[in-house]
């Protein structure tokens, strides 16, 4: 977009433009996670004893309907590593 037509713009016309911006970044991030999470759940099936699915081994926020992405501590972190340990080594 040249600044000619950037400063044409009006405020209605920026927002819509600049949420379609946001919406395609945050496609292409959840992408990235997804190729991620569908990576990891390949590289870890051979070294537990049941059968896990991508999901099942890091569900999104997205996928839950909230959109809210939780901030969690480190002891919180370490004990979900060893529940999942737990269940599926």
């Amino acid at each position: 977009m040249s600044r000619t037509d950037f400063c044409r713009l009006s405020p209605e016309q920026f927002y819509w433009i600049s949420k379609a911006h946001r919406d395609e970044q945050e496609r292409l991030s959840r992408e990235r996670w997804e190729i991620m999470r569908m990576g990891a759940a390949i590289m870890i099936q051979p070294h537990v004893k049941n059968r896990i699915t991508p999901k099942s081994l890091l569900p999104f926020p997205w996928e839950k309907g909230t959109g809210h992405v939780e901030e969690i501590t480190m002891e919180e972190r370490k004990r979900r590593a060893e529940e999942a340990l737990r269940k599926w080594g």
